[in-house]
């Protein structure tokens, strides 16, 4: 699936992965399931507006960014 260069079609994408997890892809049941729940919460949040799609280098960014600042500045040697 590789749509993170072109702008973000949150329904094209959505209903690509929606449709691959629904083909099953040899996972457990109830792990797809759970994978098919949660993209309808996700487009049901974006609907609503309580959510924006970040394009993959973004996300990605804030992530690093994000990590980064959880780290500790010097690192304690283990003895």
């Amino acid at each position: 699936m590789e749509f993170f260069d072109a702008p973000l079609d949150h329904d094209e994408n959505s209903d690509q992965t929606l449709s691959e997890l629904e083909s099953g892809m040899g996972i457990d049941d109830e792990i797809h399931a759970e994978w098919i729940d949660e993209i309808h919460r996700r487009v049901a949040a974006y609907d609503r507006g309580e959510s924006i799609p970040l394009e993959f280098d973004e996300a990605m960014e804030n992530l690093r960014r994000a990590l980064a600042a959880r780290r500790p500045s010097e690192v304690d040697p283990v003895f």
